[in-house]
This record gives C-alpha cells, sequence and structure tokens, in this order.
C-alpha cells in the first residue's frame, strides 16, 4: 500500500490559524493513496469525494425525492469522478 500521506491546509473557524488535516478514505470510496495520483489531482478527487459522501447521506435522508435533476447530476459527477481515477494507475490494490 502506498504510505503518502497528503496532507491540506485549511483556516479553523475560532483562531484563523491553518490547521493540517490528514486524508482519511471514507466509507464505501476508494483510497486514493492507492493510485498514484499527482497531488493536485488528489486534493481534487478528494473534494469530490467529499461532496459525493454528502450527496450520498442526502440522498439516504430522501432529499432528492422530488429533485430528480439534481440527482441525475450527481449520478454524473460519480461516473466522471470514477473515470478520472480510473485513469491512474492503482498501485496499492483494491481495499
Amino acid at each position: 500500500m502506498n504510505s503518502t500521506k497528503v496532507s491540506v491546509k485549511h483556516r479553523t473557524r475560532n483562531d484563523g490559524k491553518p490547521v493540517l488535516c490528514e486524508y482519511q478514505p471514507l466509507q464505501g470510496f476508494y483510497d486514493l493513496r492507492n493510485w498514484d495520483i499527482p497531488k493536485k489531482d488528489f486534493l481534487k478527487l478528494w473534494g469530490i469525494q467529499k461532496y459525493l459522501f454528502q450527496c450520498e447521506q442526502n440522498r439516504q435522508k430522501g432529499l432528492y425525492k422530488n429533485m430528480p435533476n439534481e440527482l441525475e447530476k450527481v449520478k454524473n459527477l460519480s461516473a466522471e469522478y470514477q473515470q478520472t481515477l480510473f485513469s491512474y494507475t492503482n498501485v496499492g490494490g483494491f481495499a
């Protein structure tokens, strides 16, 4: 497994000082560390991963029930995400 740690700085809401966050794979998604992805693209995919995770939680709550067009947009984004991810070399397996 690729042991590369990817971190990103963001500001806290309280004091405005930078905080370092490390990537943690989300349940139901591939671990991005298992792919040979340039850092810039890794951060983009991580952001999309977090967004899609939230969309799935919203779908389970029924929030897209009356918004089939929005759900279709999420499905399309998910397909684009997977196509992009699979364009990189898998170096750590599919676990």
